[in-house]
């Protein structure tokens, strides 16, 4: 499988500050649902762009300490070294709330229907000359 590629990880994310073994449990589930949507093709040698959503109902956490664990995840299975990573948005959503969900993967009805917490990961190549203005 090739860029693009997006994937589901149930629970909520460790912080980076978070108990060794708390973080350490959550990098492997992290890693185990990335080879599994990665296969076992190796690592891809260009510049990635990631995007981490949160969706959560009551679990409030910093966006940067989150994203940390979730990239040292990612390393070595679908990039061979974090510095590939050259684009990173981070965003967390309370599933309470009526969500405007624009070309959403079909998966994440279910995920969003379970109101359990999850973590949407969507990675693509990075387009190393773009800038967006938000």
């Amino acid at each position: 499988m090739a860029l693009p590629v997006h994937f589901f990880v149930g629970g909520e994310p460790k912080s980076r500050q978070a108990m060794s073994h708390s973080r350490r449990s959550w990098v492997t589930t992290v890693r185990s649902a990335a080879v599994l949507a990665w296969g076992d093709q190796g690592p891809d040698g260009g510049q990635i762009a990631v995007t981490i959503t949160y969706f959560h109902l009551d679990h409030d956490i910093d966006l940067d300490n989150m994203a940390k664990p979730i990239l040292d995840a990612l390393n070595g299975v679908i990039y061979g070294d974090d510095s590939q990573v050259t684009d990173l948005l981070c965003r967390k959503r309370d599933m309470r709330r009526q969500l405007r969900l624009v070309r959403p993967p079909l998966e994440l009805f279910d995920y969003l229907g379970s109101s359990s917490p999850t973590v949407h990961l969507s990675l693509r190549r990075a387009n190393d000359d773009e800038v967006t203005s938000w």
